[in-house]
């Protein structure tokens, strides 16, 4: 694949990334951890969230994941556990994850778009 291709790929990425994040920042609001626990369906859309960003995560080129310090390889491993283990998946550690993690990863996607775009 040319670098071109290999870059428009994950500009692509980077962009789904971002939606993702946002879209579970915007679930969340104002939601407290009990309130989480106990709504299979919010869990369950939150989780299928954070499993599709850690998918867009794997597919990043190792060059795009190289621009940023980011446990890459806990974002992915917890795209793993949430396909493949899900019901050992504690609604604490996705809630977590969902409100105290995700902001610096849409911070270097948002980077690394705004520096290829210009």
């Amino acid at each position: 694949m040319t670098e071109d291709k290999t870059r428009a790929g994950d500009a692509e990425r980077f962009g789904r990334i971002i939606e993702l994040c946002d879209s579970v920042t915007a679930a969340l609001d104002g939601v407290a951890l009990q309130s989480f626990a106990s709504n299979d369906i919010l869990r369950d859309a939150i989780a299928y969230r954070l499993a599709a960003i850690g998918e867009e995560c794997k597919k990043l080129s190792a060059k795009a994941r190289a621009e940023h310090d980011l446990p890459w390889k806990q974002i992915m491993g917890m795209r793993d556990r949430l396909a493949h283990d899900y019901f050992g998946s504690a609604p604490e550690i996705i809630f977590a994850t969902a409100k105290g993690d995700l902001a610096p990863l849409r911070q270097a996607c948002a980077a690394s778009l705004e520096r290829w775009m210009r």
